[in-house]
């Protein structure tokens, strides 16, 4: 069958053309409304400007076609093949193309508004500045897909494979992105803005001056990306593998990172103010100059973490792990560092004023010349633990563990020490004036009534 055949058949009010062989037909600008041409070839076929509304395309051949403004709003077209067609300036509202293989086509400036593209082929396709607000994308193929400036604004995409595609300066506000895979692809200055990233593969992303303000990335996989300089105010971040990451300058205040895998990561100068890092992997983390106040690190590893010289007044530290920890010059006013780990830490030099360090573990921490003045350290393990010349005025060290700790020269006045243990302490130079020893164990190993 011919194209003239083909459109005197249809004048003629004939409909059903399922199967026809239509290679390299010219059909420019046919009318052609409502048409069935479910699995017929149209390889290589001229259809630019031509009205296909409403048609039936299903399972059909157009690789190659031109289809330049063509009109397919409202076209079924389950499974059609449009690989390398040039679909630019095509109207494409409300067409199914769930299944389509779009591959390496040409959409620029198409328009896809309500169109059903689920599962669809797009690998290498130009989607270049489209408006693909709402449309549902999900479990495609667009890998190496070029969808830089795309507006995709709660779309769903969620499942798709971008990897390697191109979506920078992309609007993708409140868009679904749940289980997408998004390694290597370019991300930077997209909007990002309340969308959910929930479980997606984003390592080794490009995220440079991205928006992801009040996002979702619980559980999301972020090794080794970079996300330097972000707004992160609000993300959640929960459960997510940031291991290795590049956070430094970032500002992460108010965002949830509990139970987040941030080992490696880089976190100079990150704002962390009243985040939640409860239960998150820190171990090995570059902090230098973070800015932690308010922030929740209960239950968070900290293992040999450098946190020297950091401000952390008021940051929840209850249950954390910070063994073997630089927590030299750190400012800790009224922190709460309950039931803390911090054997063998480092503490000299520490501002820790009215800090609650009960039930903690401090067995050979160094707390040189620290002030203390007012913290709370009741049952705490201060076995061997050096206390040279630390401000330790009217601090609360009931039943506490001091054995064997180096106390020369502290200052002691109006401490409570009843019935804590000072069995072979050094308390050479110490000031014990009105010092509680009621029960307490002395350096001599006897009880004092």
């Amino acid at each position: 069958m011919d194209a003239h055949e083909l459109v005197r058949r249809y004048a003629a009010g004939e409909r059903d053309f399922h199967r026809a062989e239509l290679t390299n037909a010219e059909l420019i600008t046919a009318d052609l409304k409502g048409i069935n041409l479910s699995r017929a070839d149209l390889e290589w076929a001229n259809l630019s400007g031509a009205k296909l509304n409403d048609a039936l395309l299903n399972g059909a051949e157009l690789v190659n076609a031109n289809l330049i403004n063509v009109d397919l709003s409202g076209a079924s077209l389950i499974g059609i093949n449009l690989s390398r067609s040039d679909l630019s300036w095509a109207n494409l509202g409300g067409a199914n193309l769930s299944r389509a293989d779009l591959s390496e086509a040409t959409l620029r400036g198409a328009d896809l508004r309500g169109a059903d593209l689920s599962r669809v082929e797009m690998i290498e396709a130009d989607l270049r500045g489209l408006i693909l607000n709402g449309v549902n994308l999900r479990g495609a193929n667009l890998r190496g897909a070029n969808l830089s400036g795309t507006e995709l604004t709660y779309a769903n995409l969620g499942r798709v494979d971008l990897i390697e595609a191109d979506l920078s300066g992309a609007n993708l506000s409140g868009a679904t992105l749940c289980g997408a895979n998004l390694s290597r692809v370019n991300l930077s200055n997209a909007n990002l803005s309340g969308a959910n990233l929930s479980r997606v593969d984003l390592s080794e992303v490009k995220l440079s001056q991205a928006n992801l303000t009040k996002a979702n990335l619980s559980g999301a996989d972020l090794d080794k990306a970079d996300l330097s300089n972000l707004e992160l105010i609000e993300v959640d971040l929960s459960g997510a593998n940031l291991a290795g990451a590049n956070l430094s300058s970032t500002n992460l205040s108010r965002a949830d990172l509990s139970g987040a895998n941030l080992r490696g990561a880089n976190l100079a100068r990150a704002k962390l103010i009243g985040t939640n890092l409860r239960g998150a992997n820190l171990t090995g983390a570059i902090l230098t100059g973070a800015n932690l106040e308010g922030t929740d690190l209960s239950q968070a590893d900290l293992r040999s973490a450098n946190l020297s010289g950091l401000i952390l007044n008021g940051t929840i530290l209850r249950g954390a792990n910070l063994s073997g920890a630089n927590l030299r010059e750190v400012e800790l006013f009224e922190a709460n560092l309950s039931r803390a780990d911090l054997l063998e830490a480092n503490l000299s030099r520490a501002r820790l004023t009215g800090a609650n360090l009960s039930r903690s573990t401090l067995s050979e921490a160094n707390l040189s010349r620290a002030t203390l003045s007012g913290a709370h350290l009741n049952r705490a393990t201060l076995s061997g633990g050096t206390l040279y010349k630390v401000d330790l005025s009217g601090v609360n060290l009931s039943r506490a563990d001091l054995g064997d700790a180096n106390l020369s020269g502290a200052n002691l006045s109006r401490a409570d020490l009843s019935r804590a243990n000072l069995t072979a302490a050094d308390l050479s130079g110490a000031n014990l004036s009105e010092v509680d020893l009621h029960g307490t164990i002395m350096p001599d190993g006897r009880r004092r009534s």
